[in-house]
């Protein structure tokens, strides 16, 4: 298992850097062109309000989905008769968000 992860990682690690080698022969890297955001597929636009994806709501997507999988990993894969050290470093995890995020920055009726 850990093999697997490793190799999971190494991979994760490795693609951008050959996605990034293979566009830079054609044309020089501009850091002001990584704010224009393209639209990857068809444009989705509802009246006004544009739904398409691009890369910032693809890297929300991946973060949430990132996110889901580290919080079910860690509250319920093998839960024994009490809390093991996973448990409890998730329900840490998870007080200092509502704490620290939730409760300072979102006012008192959003919080539920």
């Amino acid at each position: 298992m850990k093999r697997i992860l490793a190799l999971a990682v190494l991979v994760a690690l490795v693609l951008p850097a050959v996605a990034l080698a293979a566009g830079s022969e054609d044309s020089e890297f501009d850091p002001s062109e990584e704010w224009n955001l393209q639209t990857w597929g068809p444009e989705l636009k509802i009246g006004p309000i544009d739904m398409s994806i691009n890369k910032a709501v693809a890297y929300l997507m991946l973060g949430t989905i990132v996110s889901i999988v580290i919080g079910i990993a860690f509250m319920r894969i093998r839960p024994g008769r009490g809390p093991n050290r996973r448990q409890a470093l998730g329900e840490t995890i998870y007080e200092v968000a509502q704490v620290q995020v939730a409760e300072q920055g979102l006012p008192t009726k959003a919080i539920a």
